[in-house]
Protein backbone atom coordinates (compact mmCIF):
# COMPACT_ATOMS: atom_id res chain seq x y z
CA UNK A 1 0.00 0.00 0.00
CA UNK A 2 1.50 3.40 -0.96
CA UNK A 3 2.79 5.71 1.74
CA UNK A 4 2.48 9.47 1.34
CA UNK A 5 2.69 12.59 3.44
CA UNK A 6 -0.91 13.68 3.88
CA UNK A 7 -1.85 16.94 2.14
CA UNK A 8 -3.58 19.60 4.25
CA UNK A 9 -7.24 18.77 4.82
CA UNK A 10 -9.61 21.38 3.33
CA UNK A 11 -12.25 23.02 5.45
CA UNK A 12 -15.57 21.23 5.72
CA UNK A 13 -16.57 17.75 6.89
CA UNK A 14 -14.46 14.84 5.71
CA UNK A 15 -16.12 12.46 3.26
CA UNK A 16 -16.42 9.12 5.06
CA UNK A 17 -18.65 7.23 2.61
CA UNK A 18 -18.31 6.32 -1.06
CA UNK A 19 -21.19 6.91 -3.52
CA UNK A 20 -21.11 5.34 -6.99
CA UNK A 21 -23.42 7.00 -9.55
CA UNK A 22 -23.67 3.95 -11.79
CA UNK A 23 -24.83 4.64 -15.34
CA UNK A 24 -25.96 1.32 -16.91
CA UNK A 25 -23.53 -0.36 -19.32
CA UNK A 26 -20.48 1.72 -18.44
CA UNK A 27 -18.53 -1.11 -16.76
CA UNK A 28 -20.05 -0.42 -13.37
CA UNK A 29 -21.32 -3.94 -12.67
CA UNK A 30 -17.73 -5.10 -12.55
CA UNK A 31 -16.48 -2.18 -10.53
CA UNK A 32 -19.23 -2.10 -7.92
CA UNK A 33 -18.46 -5.72 -7.03
CA UNK A 34 -14.74 -5.01 -6.77
CA UNK A 35 -15.37 -2.02 -4.51
CA UNK A 36 -17.99 -3.68 -2.29
CA UNK A 37 -15.42 -6.37 -1.49
CA UNK A 38 -13.34 -3.74 0.33
CA UNK A 39 -16.15 -3.25 2.88
CA UNK A 40 -18.10 -5.45 5.28
CA UNK A 41 -21.42 -6.51 3.72
CA UNK A 42 -23.41 -4.60 6.35
CA UNK A 43 -21.56 -1.41 5.39
CA UNK A 44 -22.81 -1.60 1.78
CA UNK A 45 -26.12 -0.40 0.34
CA UNK A 46 -27.25 -1.42 -3.15
CA UNK A 47 -30.00 0.71 -4.71
CA UNK A 48 -30.57 -1.09 -7.99
CA UNK A 49 -33.83 -2.98 -7.61
CA UNK A 50 -36.43 -3.85 -5.04
CA UNK A 51 -38.61 -1.84 -2.69
CA UNK A 52 -37.52 1.63 -1.65
CA UNK A 53 -35.01 1.28 1.21
CA UNK A 54 -35.19 3.23 4.43
CA UNK A 55 -32.79 6.12 3.85
CA UNK A 56 -33.19 7.75 7.26
CA UNK A 57 -29.79 6.50 8.39
CA UNK A 58 -28.06 6.63 5.02
CA UNK A 59 -24.82 8.04 6.44
CA UNK A 60 -24.14 4.87 8.41
CA UNK A 61 -23.25 3.05 5.16
CA UNK A 62 -19.70 3.29 3.90
CA UNK A 63 -20.41 2.26 0.28
CA UNK A 64 -23.58 3.11 -1.63
CA UNK A 65 -24.16 2.19 -5.27
CA UNK A 66 -27.04 2.32 -7.71
CA UNK A 67 -28.54 3.77 -10.87
CA UNK A 68 -29.10 7.10 -9.14
CA UNK A 69 -28.48 10.67 -10.22
CA UNK A 70 -26.58 13.44 -8.53
CA UNK A 71 -29.78 14.70 -6.87
CA UNK A 72 -29.42 11.66 -4.58
CA UNK A 73 -26.77 13.65 -2.71
CA UNK A 74 -29.61 15.51 -1.01
CA UNK A 75 -30.32 12.33 0.98
CA UNK A 76 -27.02 12.60 2.90
CA UNK A 77 -26.35 14.63 6.01
CA UNK A 78 -22.58 14.41 5.45
CA UNK A 79 -21.39 14.67 1.82
CA UNK A 80 -19.99 11.41 0.41
CA UNK A 81 -17.07 10.96 -1.98
CA UNK A 82 -18.87 10.73 -5.32
CA UNK A 83 -17.59 8.96 -8.40
CA UNK A 84 -18.98 7.78 -11.72
CA UNK A 85 -17.76 6.22 -14.95
CA UNK A 86 -18.36 7.49 -18.47
CA UNK A 87 -18.31 5.58 -21.74
CA UNK A 88 -18.38 6.41 -25.43
CA UNK A 89 -22.15 6.90 -25.93
CA UNK A 90 -22.41 4.91 -29.17
CA UNK A 91 -20.56 1.97 -27.62
CA UNK A 92 -22.77 2.21 -24.52
CA UNK A 93 -25.94 2.10 -26.66
CA UNK A 94 -24.70 -0.89 -28.68
CA UNK A 95 -23.74 -2.71 -25.49
CA UNK A 96 -27.18 -2.08 -23.98
CA UNK A 97 -28.88 -3.45 -27.10
CA UNK A 98 -26.62 -6.52 -27.39
CA UNK A 99 -26.79 -7.34 -23.68
CA UNK A 100 -30.60 -7.24 -23.61
CA UNK A 101 -30.91 -9.16 -26.86
CA UNK A 102 -28.78 -11.99 -25.44
CA UNK A 103 -31.17 -12.85 -22.59
CA UNK A 104 -32.80 -16.27 -23.24
CA UNK A 105 -36.57 -16.20 -23.89
CA UNK A 106 -37.34 -18.14 -20.72
CA UNK A 107 -35.59 -15.60 -18.46
CA UNK A 108 -38.06 -13.62 -16.38
CA UNK A 109 -36.89 -10.97 -13.90
CA UNK A 110 -38.75 -10.62 -10.62
CA UNK A 111 -41.48 -8.00 -11.06
CA UNK A 112 -41.31 -7.30 -7.33
CA UNK A 113 -37.65 -6.31 -7.70
CA UNK A 114 -38.13 -4.05 -10.72
CA UNK A 115 -41.54 -2.64 -9.95
CA UNK A 116 -44.49 -2.96 -12.38
CA UNK A 117 -43.70 0.07 -14.57
CA UNK A 118 -40.01 -0.68 -15.05
CA UNK A 119 -40.78 -4.37 -15.51
CA UNK A 120 -43.23 -3.70 -18.35
CA UNK A 121 -40.87 -1.27 -20.07
CA UNK A 122 -37.91 -3.64 -19.81
CA UNK A 123 -40.00 -6.52 -21.18
CA UNK A 124 -41.00 -4.34 -24.13
CA UNK A 125 -37.36 -3.37 -24.70
CA UNK A 126 -36.25 -7.01 -24.57
CA UNK A 127 -38.97 -8.09 -27.02
CA UNK A 128 -38.03 -5.35 -29.48
CA UNK A 129 -34.31 -6.09 -29.11
CA UNK A 130 -34.93 -9.75 -29.95
CA UNK A 131 -37.28 -9.02 -32.86
CA UNK A 132 -35.60 -6.00 -34.47
CA UNK A 133 -32.30 -4.65 -35.58
CA UNK A 134 -31.27 -1.65 -33.52
CA UNK A 135 -32.25 0.63 -36.38
CA UNK A 136 -35.72 -0.93 -36.62
CA UNK A 137 -36.14 -0.61 -32.86
CA UNK A 138 -35.37 3.12 -33.03
CA UNK A 139 -37.95 3.55 -35.79
CA UNK A 140 -40.65 1.43 -34.14
CA UNK A 141 -40.40 2.83 -30.62
CA UNK A 142 -38.54 6.15 -30.30
CA UNK A 143 -39.49 6.38 -26.60
CA UNK A 144 -37.81 3.05 -25.75
CA UNK A 145 -34.81 4.02 -27.89
CA UNK A 146 -34.47 7.34 -26.08
CA UNK A 147 -34.76 5.65 -22.67
CA UNK A 148 -32.13 2.95 -23.27
CA UNK A 149 -29.86 4.41 -25.99
CA UNK A 150 -30.19 8.17 -25.55
CA UNK A 151 -28.36 10.71 -23.41
CA UNK A 152 -28.40 8.50 -20.34
CA UNK A 153 -25.11 9.74 -18.92
CA UNK A 154 -26.14 13.39 -18.99
CA UNK A 155 -29.54 12.38 -17.64
CA UNK A 156 -28.00 10.56 -14.68
CA UNK A 157 -25.52 13.27 -13.80
CA UNK A 158 -28.04 16.10 -14.06
CA UNK A 159 -31.00 14.11 -12.70
CA UNK A 160 -32.96 15.20 -15.79
CA UNK A 161 -36.06 13.74 -17.42
CA UNK A 162 -35.85 11.68 -20.62
CA UNK A 163 -35.67 14.00 -23.61
CA UNK A 164 -34.82 17.03 -21.47
CA UNK A 165 -31.07 16.50 -21.14
CA UNK A 166 -29.00 19.70 -21.22
CA UNK A 167 -25.25 19.81 -21.59
CA UNK A 168 -24.71 22.81 -19.29
CA UNK A 169 -26.60 21.15 -16.45
CA UNK A 170 -24.67 17.90 -16.92
CA UNK A 171 -21.34 19.76 -16.90
CA UNK A 172 -22.32 21.66 -13.75
CA UNK A 173 -23.14 18.33 -12.12
CA UNK A 174 -19.83 16.87 -13.30
CA UNK A 175 -17.97 19.52 -11.31
CA UNK A 176 -19.57 18.14 -8.15
CA UNK A 177 -18.29 14.62 -8.84
CA UNK A 178 -15.04 13.82 -7.03
CA UNK A 179 -13.77 11.27 -9.54
CA UNK A 180 -14.74 10.36 -13.11
CA UNK A 181 -13.46 7.09 -14.53
CA UNK A 182 -13.40 6.08 -18.19
CA UNK A 183 -14.86 2.68 -19.12
CA UNK A 184 -12.46 2.24 -22.02
CA UNK A 185 -9.62 2.58 -19.47
CA UNK A 186 -11.22 0.56 -16.71
CA UNK A 187 -8.13 -0.80 -14.96
CA UNK A 188 -6.22 2.48 -15.15
CA UNK A 189 -9.25 4.41 -13.88
CA UNK A 190 -9.87 1.93 -11.06
CA UNK A 191 -6.30 2.23 -9.86
CA UNK A 192 -6.45 6.04 -10.01
CA UNK A 193 -9.61 5.90 -7.92
CA UNK A 194 -7.68 3.78 -5.42
CA UNK A 195 -4.83 6.29 -5.37
CA UNK A 196 -7.25 9.17 -4.76
CA UNK A 197 -8.64 7.25 -1.77
CA UNK A 198 -5.20 6.17 -0.52
CA UNK A 199 -5.99 2.49 -1.08
CA UNK A 200 -3.98 -0.43 -2.42
CA UNK A 201 -4.55 -1.04 -6.13
CA UNK A 202 -7.87 -2.47 -7.34
CA UNK A 203 -6.50 -4.31 -10.39
CA UNK A 204 -6.67 -6.84 -11.87
CA UNK A 205 -10.29 -5.88 -12.50
CA UNK A 206 -12.41 -8.87 -13.54
CA UNK A 207 -15.26 -8.51 -16.00
CA UNK A 208 -18.97 -9.18 -15.51
CA UNK A 209 -22.13 -8.33 -17.46
CA UNK A 210 -20.06 -8.34 -20.66
CA UNK A 211 -22.26 -8.46 -23.76
CA UNK A 212 -21.38 -11.51 -25.83
CA UNK A 213 -21.25 -11.00 -29.62
CA UNK A 214 -21.75 -7.28 -29.15
CA UNK A 215 -22.89 -5.33 -32.19
CA UNK A 216 -20.09 -3.14 -33.54
CA UNK A 217 -20.16 0.24 -35.22
CA UNK A 218 -18.90 -1.30 -38.44
CA UNK A 219 -22.05 -3.43 -38.68
CA UNK A 220 -24.39 -0.44 -38.59
CA UNK A 221 -26.02 1.01 -41.70
CA UNK A 222 -25.34 4.71 -42.18
CA UNK A 223 -28.93 5.68 -41.34
CA UNK A 224 -28.78 3.76 -38.05
CA UNK A 225 -25.53 5.46 -37.07
CA UNK A 226 -27.10 8.82 -37.89
CA UNK A 227 -30.07 7.99 -35.65
CA UNK A 228 -27.75 7.00 -32.77
CA UNK A 229 -25.66 10.12 -33.22
CA UNK A 230 -28.80 12.21 -32.90
CA UNK A 231 -30.02 10.28 -29.84
CA UNK A 232 -26.67 10.70 -28.07
CA UNK A 233 -25.81 14.28 -29.11
CA UNK A 234 -25.59 15.63 -25.55
CA UNK A 235 -23.78 12.58 -24.20
CA UNK A 236 -21.17 12.79 -26.94
CA UNK A 237 -20.30 16.37 -26.04
CA UNK A 238 -20.32 15.50 -22.36
CA UNK A 239 -18.05 12.50 -22.96
CA UNK A 240 -15.51 14.52 -24.93
CA UNK A 241 -15.37 17.32 -22.36
CA UNK A 242 -15.27 14.92 -19.40
CA UNK A 243 -12.46 12.97 -21.04
CA UNK A 244 -10.34 16.08 -21.46
CA UNK A 245 -11.09 17.14 -17.89
CA UNK A 246 -10.02 13.79 -16.48
CA UNK A 247 -6.84 13.67 -18.54
CA UNK A 248 -5.90 17.09 -17.18
CA UNK A 249 -6.59 16.03 -13.59
CA UNK A 250 -4.61 12.81 -13.92
CA UNK A 251 -1.67 14.82 -15.25
CA UNK A 252 -1.88 17.03 -12.16
CA UNK A 253 -2.20 14.08 -9.78
CA UNK A 254 0.76 12.34 -11.42
CA UNK A 255 2.99 15.30 -10.60
CA UNK A 256 1.73 15.69 -7.03
CA UNK A 257 3.78 14.41 -4.09
CA UNK A 258 0.57 12.94 -2.69
CA UNK A 259 -2.20 12.02 -5.17
CA UNK A 260 -4.79 11.36 -2.46
CA UNK A 261 -7.88 13.52 -2.21
CA UNK A 262 -7.48 15.27 1.17
CA UNK A 263 -11.26 15.54 1.62
CA UNK A 264 -11.72 11.73 1.67
CA UNK A 265 -11.36 9.70 4.86
CA UNK A 266 -12.47 6.21 3.76
CA UNK A 267 -10.04 3.58 5.08
CA UNK A 268 -9.16 0.61 2.89
CA UNK A 269 -9.88 -2.96 3.98
CA UNK A 270 -7.40 -3.80 6.75
CA UNK A 271 -4.79 -6.52 6.36
CA UNK A 272 -5.32 -9.29 8.92
CA UNK A 273 -3.61 -12.62 9.53
CA UNK A 274 -6.64 -14.87 9.01
CA UNK A 275 -8.82 -13.46 6.21
CA UNK A 276 -12.38 -14.76 5.83
CA UNK A 277 -14.19 -13.48 2.77
CA UNK A 278 -17.29 -12.68 4.85
CA UNK A 279 -15.59 -9.41 5.79
CA UNK A 280 -13.60 -6.67 4.03
CA UNK A 281 -11.16 -8.12 1.49
CA UNK A 282 -7.84 -6.26 1.08
CA UNK A 283 -7.09 -7.45 -2.43
CA UNK A 284 -8.00 -7.47 -6.11
CA UNK A 285 -8.91 -9.73 -8.99
CA UNK A 286 -12.07 -11.01 -7.31
CA UNK A 287 -15.66 -10.87 -8.51
CA UNK A 288 -18.24 -9.58 -6.04
CA UNK A 289 -18.62 -11.49 -2.77
CA UNK A 290 -21.27 -14.25 -2.83
CA UNK A 291 -22.91 -16.51 -0.27
CA UNK A 292 -24.95 -19.71 -0.59
CA UNK A 293 -27.32 -20.18 2.34
CA UNK A 294 -25.51 -20.18 5.67
CA UNK A 295 -22.15 -21.16 4.16
CA UNK A 296 -19.20 -18.74 4.43
CA UNK A 297 -18.93 -15.95 1.87
CA UNK A 298 -16.62 -16.44 -1.10
CA UNK A 299 -15.31 -14.69 -4.22
CA UNK A 300 -14.57 -16.12 -7.65
CA UNK A 301 -11.36 -15.58 -9.56
CA UNK A 302 -12.62 -14.59 -12.99
CA UNK A 303 -11.24 -13.98 -16.48
CA UNK A 304 -8.06 -12.39 -15.11
CA UNK A 305 -7.28 -15.82 -13.61
CA UNK A 306 -5.42 -14.12 -10.79
CA UNK A 307 -6.47 -12.77 -7.42
CA UNK A 308 -4.46 -11.40 -4.53
CA UNK A 309 -4.94 -10.50 -0.87
CA UNK A 310 -2.70 -8.65 1.55
CA UNK A 311 -2.41 -10.34 4.95
CA UNK A 312 -0.84 -8.97 8.12
CA UNK A 313 2.71 -10.33 8.17
CA UNK A 314 3.51 -12.97 10.77
CA UNK A 315 7.12 -14.12 10.95
CA UNK A 316 6.02 -16.99 13.20
CA UNK A 317 3.69 -18.46 10.56
CA UNK A 318 4.83 -21.80 9.22
CA UNK A 319 2.02 -22.50 6.72
CA UNK A 320 -0.45 -20.82 4.43
CA UNK A 321 -4.02 -22.09 4.04
CA UNK A 322 -6.32 -21.31 1.11
CA UNK A 323 -9.88 -22.64 1.28
CA UNK A 324 -11.62 -23.22 -2.07
CA UNK A 325 -15.33 -24.08 -1.68
CA UNK A 326 -16.13 -24.08 -5.42
CA UNK A 327 -14.29 -24.85 -8.64
CA UNK A 328 -16.02 -24.89 -12.01
CA UNK A 329 -13.88 -27.74 -13.36
CA UNK A 330 -11.70 -29.89 -11.06
CA UNK A 331 -8.96 -29.90 -13.72
CA UNK A 332 -8.44 -26.17 -13.12
CA UNK A 333 -6.91 -27.05 -9.75
CA UNK A 334 -4.06 -28.81 -11.56
CA UNK A 335 -2.77 -25.40 -12.66
CA UNK A 336 -3.24 -23.73 -9.25
CA UNK A 337 -0.24 -21.61 -8.28
CA UNK A 338 0.20 -19.79 -4.98
CA UNK A 339 2.88 -17.20 -4.29
CA UNK A 340 3.83 -15.27 -1.16
CA UNK A 341 5.40 -11.86 -1.75
CA UNK A 342 6.29 -12.95 -5.27
CA UNK A 343 7.81 -16.32 -4.30
CA UNK A 344 5.93 -19.39 -5.53
CA UNK A 345 5.29 -21.87 -2.73
CA UNK A 346 4.58 -25.57 -2.98
CA UNK A 347 1.13 -26.65 -1.82
CA UNK A 348 -0.82 -29.82 -1.11
CA UNK A 349 -4.55 -30.25 -1.75
CA UNK A 350 -6.97 -31.97 0.60
CA UNK A 351 -10.73 -32.10 1.16
CA UNK A 352 -12.33 -30.70 4.29
CA UNK A 353 -16.07 -30.28 4.92
CA UNK A 354 -16.92 -30.13 1.24
CA UNK A 355 -14.17 -27.67 0.30
CA UNK A 356 -10.74 -28.06 -1.26
CA UNK A 357 -7.98 -26.83 1.03
CA UNK A 358 -4.57 -25.85 -0.32
CA UNK A 359 -1.89 -25.95 2.38
CA UNK A 360 1.56 -24.53 1.70
CA UNK A 361 4.43 -24.96 4.18
CA UNK A 362 6.36 -21.70 4.58
CA UNK A 363 9.99 -21.04 5.19
CA UNK A 364 10.96 -17.70 6.67
CA UNK A 365 12.75 -16.76 3.47
CA UNK A 366 9.41 -16.14 1.71
CA UNK A 367 8.59 -13.08 3.83
CA UNK A 368 9.72 -9.63 2.73
CA UNK A 369 11.68 -8.44 5.74
CA UNK A 370 9.86 -5.91 7.91
CA UNK A 371 6.98 -5.22 5.53
CA UNK A 372 3.78 -5.14 7.65
CA UNK A 373 1.80 -6.95 4.94
CA UNK A 374 2.30 -10.20 3.08
CA UNK A 375 0.83 -10.47 -0.41
CA UNK A 376 -0.66 -13.84 -1.32
CA UNK A 377 -1.40 -14.32 -5.02
CA UNK A 378 -3.53 -17.17 -6.36
CA UNK A 379 -3.39 -17.99 -10.07
CA UNK A 380 -4.83 -20.54 -12.49
CA UNK A 381 -4.44 -21.13 -16.22
CA UNK A 382 -8.07 -21.48 -17.24
CA UNK A 383 -11.56 -20.13 -16.64
CA UNK A 384 -14.94 -21.33 -17.93
CA UNK A 385 -18.42 -19.91 -18.36
CA UNK A 386 -21.22 -21.75 -16.52
CA UNK A 387 -23.47 -21.33 -19.58
CA UNK A 388 -20.95 -23.38 -21.59
CA UNK A 389 -21.30 -26.25 -19.10
CA UNK A 390 -25.08 -25.96 -18.67
CA UNK A 391 -27.18 -24.69 -21.62
CA UNK A 392 -29.94 -23.73 -19.16
CA UNK A 393 -27.65 -21.33 -17.29
CA UNK A 394 -27.72 -17.58 -18.08
CA UNK A 395 -24.44 -17.07 -16.20
CA UNK A 396 -21.90 -16.07 -18.85
CA UNK A 397 -19.19 -14.93 -16.43
CA UNK A 398 -15.71 -16.35 -16.83
CA UNK A 399 -15.10 -18.30 -13.59
CA UNK A 400 -12.22 -20.39 -12.29
CA UNK A 401 -12.04 -21.08 -8.53
CA UNK A 402 -13.85 -19.50 -5.58
CA UNK A 403 -11.95 -18.69 -2.38
CA UNK A 404 -13.48 -18.24 1.07
CA UNK A 405 -10.40 -17.99 3.31
CA UNK A 406 -6.68 -17.18 3.10
CA UNK A 407 -4.73 -17.46 6.35
CA UNK A 408 -1.21 -17.52 7.75
CA UNK A 409 -1.06 -20.27 10.37
CA UNK A 410 1.45 -21.22 13.04
CA UNK A 411 1.98 -24.50 14.83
Amino acid sequence: MPSYTRAPVPRGPLKRSLLFLHVPKTGGSTLTGVLSNRFAPDDCLSLYFGPEPDLKDLDRFRYITGHVGLSFLEQFERPPFVFTFIRDPIDRALSSYSYTRAFPPEYQPDVALLGPELYERWQKFRRLARECSIGELIDRDPEIARAYFGNRQARALGSMAEGDERLDDALDALERVDFVGVSERLEESADWLARRLGWRELSPVPRSNVSSARLSREQLPAETMDALLELTSVDRELYALALRRQERLISEWSEAADPRDPSAEIPDAPAIRDLRFDGPIPGGGWLARERLGEAPGFCWISDSRRGFVDLASDQAADSLVVEIPHVLDPEILQSLRISVDGTTVRHDLSEREGATVATAPLGRHVFSGRDPTTRVTIEVDRSIRPCDLDPQSIDDRELAVAVSRVALCGS
